[in-house]
């Protein structure tokens, strides 16, 4: 497509335009304006411009009443109007005539008059200048367009760099510590995600597991996320308790992100000996307890622990629970993705389809548990699709 060119007051000026002396009578100029179809005369003497006489000074004689026909039109001329260049771009000629409010402008190059132009020749030639117009948009937009494109796949080059890292930095979806094992689903909305989880060895019997979930999604929640595991990273190894490595997450949580954002945590440590399971919540969905050795058939039970969410409030309270484990046991941990799953009546997966489907798959191994409720999920949502980050870790004690 040929690039658009900005039009020029030479190209659409009218060229030798009438001339009439300071001395002429109004008649004269009123009658050349008449023989030429012109709305204007330009007054001079000799090479130099001194105004210029237009129809509408006629009328305005006229209606004076005054000896107007054989009045000099240097008396009612426009003295020394406002001229243009004959490179000027029409838009700035446009601009000035709107200023100045005139509807002729002549046309002096290198002090000489070389041409008018007026209003009437600029609508004469409006097609061509809204043609003008319209291509130079066209290609303002087209080439913003090629920038768009280009930032974005910059963007989205370095989002999957990030994702990729992200990934890597998360410990693998299987792990086994006899007689503990554990399985992870983990299915990111964008390429960087907000839910973090973590499996953590602190000696050669205890596991620690964190499942968190930042608020929102996408870059934002990604960042927040990763400054949870750093400051987890920082002081899950040395402590036992987990409501303290809660409260230490969030002193650092406070003075990192800002107010609007927060974190959502369930940290839990096993001791593979003892069986015993120490958690503590920060505003985290409650995990499920499935005992098959409990009563007949067995139970689901769910961890209904308080505690306040991460980064929000200076001074939180973490309620810390221990669980006796038994052989054949399973918890699962997830984030909010997996029970604000909805179908394509927008109906939610909600917590107890979690329950029974824990219930209904009791016993089985953890890997078998999060490919049953990865299957599941599926089923429910049909064609609707994740609109939210969703991560699930299965605990299971084998016999």
């Amino acid at each position: 497509m040929e690039e658009p060119r900005m039009p020029v007051v030479r190209e659409i000026m009218m060229r030798d335009p009438v001339v009439v002396s300071p001395d002429a009578s109004v008649r004269e100029a009123a009658r050349l304006m008449g023989q030429y179809d012109i709305g204007c005369v330009v007054v001079c003497r000799e090479d130099s411009v001194e105004g210029i006489f237009t129809e509408r000074d006629v009328l305005r004689q006229a209606a004076a009443g005054s000896p107007w026909e054989t009045t000099p039109v240097a008396r009612c001329m426009t003295p020394k109007p406002v001229t243009v260049a004959p490179e000027e771009p029409l838009p700035s000629a446009i601009d000035q005539m709107e200023r100045t409010r005139v509807r002729h402008l002549p046309v002096m190059e290198e002090g000489r008059l070389v041409g008018i132009i007026s209003m009437r020749d600029l609508l004469r030639h409006r097609a061509r200048f809204l043609e003008y117009l319209v291509r130079e948009q066209t290609s303002e937009l087209e080439t913003k367009n090629r920038i768009l494109q280009d930032q974005d796949r910059v963007m989205q080059h370095h989002l999957e760099i990030a994702g990729r890292v992200q990934r890597q930095m998360l410990p693998p979806a299987r792990y086994d510590l006899p007689p503990l094992s554990l399985a992870v689903g983990y299915y990111p909305l964008d390429r960087v995600s907000g839910d973090y989880y973590d499996l953590e060895v602190l000696s050669p019997d205890r596991l620690a597991i964190v499942i968190a979930d930042a608020s929102g999604h996408s870059i934002p929640a990604a960042l927040v996320s990763a400054v949870a595991k750093t400051v987890f990273y920082a002081y899950g190894r040395t402590n036992e308790s987990p409501a303290v490595v809660l409260r230490k997450i969030n002193d650092h949580l406070l003075n990192l992100i800002e107010g609007e954002h927060f974190v959502t945590m369930f940290y839990a440590v096993v001791d593979r000996r003892t069986l015993r399971l120490t958690c503590a919540t920060a505003g985290h969905p409650p995990p499920y307890w499935h005992r098959p050795h409990a009563g007949a058939g067995g139970t689901v039970e769910t961890l209904d622990l308080r505690g306040n969410v991460l980064g929000m409030v200076p001074e939180p309270t973490f309620e810390e629970h221990t669980l006796q484990l038994e052989p054949g046991d399973a918890l699962l941990f997830y984030t909010d993705g997996v029970t604000e799953c909805r179908n394509d009546r927008g109906e939610f997966f909600g917590r107890k389809r979690v329950g029974e489907f824990l219930q209904s798959l009791g016993g089985v191994s953890s890997a078998a548990l999060v490919q049953g409720l990865h299957v599941e999920l599926t089923r429910f949502r049909g064609s609707s699709p994740f609109e939210d980050d969703v991560t699930f870790v299965a605990l299971s004690i084998s016999e």
